[in-house]
Protein backbone atom coordinates (compact mmCIF):
# COMPACT_ATOMS: atom_id res chain seq x y z
CA UNK A 1 0.00 0.00 0.00
CA UNK A 2 2.76 2.57 0.96
CA UNK A 3 4.49 1.75 -2.77
CA UNK A 4 0.68 3.10 -4.28
CA UNK A 5 1.42 6.19 -2.66
CA UNK A 6 4.91 6.59 -3.37
CA UNK A 7 4.49 6.57 -6.96
CA UNK A 8 1.50 8.81 -6.67
CA UNK A 9 3.78 11.01 -5.24
CA UNK A 10 6.13 10.54 -7.95
CA UNK A 11 3.83 10.85 -10.72
CA UNK A 12 2.95 14.39 -9.07
CA UNK A 13 6.20 15.31 -9.00
CA UNK A 14 6.93 13.72 -12.40
CA UNK A 15 4.10 15.88 -13.69
CA UNK A 16 4.60 19.18 -12.23
CA UNK A 17 8.51 19.26 -13.26
CA UNK A 18 7.14 18.98 -17.15
CA UNK A 19 4.37 21.54 -16.79
CA UNK A 20 5.51 24.17 -14.16
CA UNK A 21 9.19 23.81 -14.57
CA UNK A 22 9.64 22.69 -18.40
CA UNK A 23 11.49 19.91 -18.06
CA UNK A 24 10.10 17.37 -20.24
CA UNK A 25 12.45 14.55 -19.60
CA UNK A 26 10.61 13.80 -17.18
CA UNK A 27 7.87 12.69 -19.12
CA UNK A 28 9.69 9.54 -20.58
CA UNK A 29 9.44 8.39 -16.76
CA UNK A 30 5.90 8.47 -16.16
CA UNK A 31 4.91 5.52 -18.03
CA UNK A 32 6.61 3.55 -16.28
CA UNK A 33 5.36 4.87 -12.89
CA UNK A 34 2.23 4.71 -14.21
CA UNK A 35 2.89 0.77 -14.84
CA UNK A 36 3.94 0.70 -11.08
CA UNK A 37 0.86 2.72 -9.40
CA UNK A 38 -1.45 0.34 -11.71
CA UNK A 39 -0.12 -2.76 -10.10
CA UNK A 40 0.01 -1.52 -6.56
CA UNK A 41 -3.58 -0.28 -6.94
CA UNK A 42 -4.69 -3.79 -7.86
CA UNK A 43 -4.33 -4.69 -4.19
CA UNK A 44 -7.61 -5.38 -2.85
CA UNK A 45 -7.26 -2.78 -0.30
CA UNK A 46 -6.84 -0.16 -2.48
CA UNK A 47 -10.10 -0.79 -4.52
CA UNK A 48 -11.57 2.56 -3.15
CA UNK A 49 -8.28 4.58 -4.36
CA UNK A 50 -8.49 2.35 -8.00
CA UNK A 51 -11.68 3.49 -8.38
CA UNK A 52 -10.78 7.02 -7.41
CA UNK A 53 -8.16 6.79 -10.43
CA UNK A 54 -10.25 4.91 -12.89
CA UNK A 55 -12.88 8.16 -12.82
CA UNK A 56 -10.65 10.92 -12.25
CA UNK A 57 -7.61 9.64 -14.53
CA UNK A 58 -8.46 7.32 -17.17
CA UNK A 59 -6.39 4.90 -17.73
CA UNK A 60 -6.47 6.06 -21.62
CA UNK A 61 -5.02 9.62 -20.42
CA UNK A 62 -1.91 7.94 -18.06
CA UNK A 63 -0.20 5.92 -20.84
CA UNK A 64 -0.99 6.95 -24.19
CA UNK A 65 -1.68 11.39 -24.19
CA UNK A 66 2.02 11.11 -22.32
CA UNK A 67 3.49 9.26 -25.33
CA UNK A 68 3.08 12.32 -27.97
CA UNK A 69 4.50 14.72 -25.70
CA UNK A 70 8.06 12.64 -24.97
CA UNK A 71 10.87 14.35 -26.43
CA UNK A 72 12.53 12.55 -29.16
Amino acid sequence: MLGAQRNAKIIGIFTRLWKRDDKPRYLAFLPRMWDLLERDLAHPALAPVAEWFARNIPADKRHHALAENVPA
